[in-house]
């Protein structure tokens, strides 16, 4: 998932390798694992595992890190 699903702010189309459907697949492959995603709200198409970075202590920034992976990813919002 996170190489298929890369963003990036110097691509075109926001994914660094351009392929949607790679970036698409590997995210249904995170369906039923421990981080599966869902969505946010009812308002968006916005996706994010159910967990907060809220008690990752000294990991915070590596929590935001995963977390953004999901939520300002400009590659895996165009395929959703």
């Amino acid at each position: 998932f996170q190489y298929d699903c890369q963003h990036s702010a110097s691509s075109a189309n926001g994914c660094q390798h351009s392929n949607y459907g790679a970036c698409l697949l590997a995210y249904t492959g995170l369906i039923g694992s421990p981080v599966t995603p869902n969505y946010v709200d009812n308002s968006t198409s916005s996706v994010a595992p159910w967990c907060s970075c809220a008690a990752a202590g000294n990991q915070r920034e590596e929590c935001g890190e995963f977390l953004s992976f999901f939520t300002h990813n400009t590659c895996l919002q165009e395929t959703t």
